[in-house]
């Protein structure tokens, strides 16, 4: 774990369901902070949560991309299904690498 990608690296997200097409599709950008620290292989948390906050699946991605520093990257990842139980769900930044 990096302390210092989760403090200079933010996330911004949205989903969209498809259904009839059997997967989900997680969309956003991760964002640099820092002013003078890039980083790559953005290792990338997905949890899903019941409705009473019990967590039922997670699932890891990478964004395998350099984003200076002050700069940003888009990432588009479809997933298979997840479970019908999930109510909602959470992307954190669990780990990155500096350059």
């Amino acid at each position: 774990l990096s302390k210092p990608a989760n403090y200079h690296l933010a996330i911004e997200w949205k989903t969209r369901l498809q259904p009839l097409l059997s997967f989900q599709t997680f969309e956003g950008s991760i964002q640099n902070n820092a002013t003078a620290t890039g980083f790559k292989n953005v290792k990338v948390r997905i949890s899903g949560y019941s409705d009473t906050d019990y967590l039922i699946e997670k699932r890891n991605y990478v964004l395998t991309e350099f984003i200076d520093a002050g700069d940003s990257q888009s990432f588009k990842w479809r997933t298979e299904l997840w479970d019908n139980d999930i109510d909602r769900f959470e992307l954190e930044i669990i780990e990155a690498e500096s350059y």
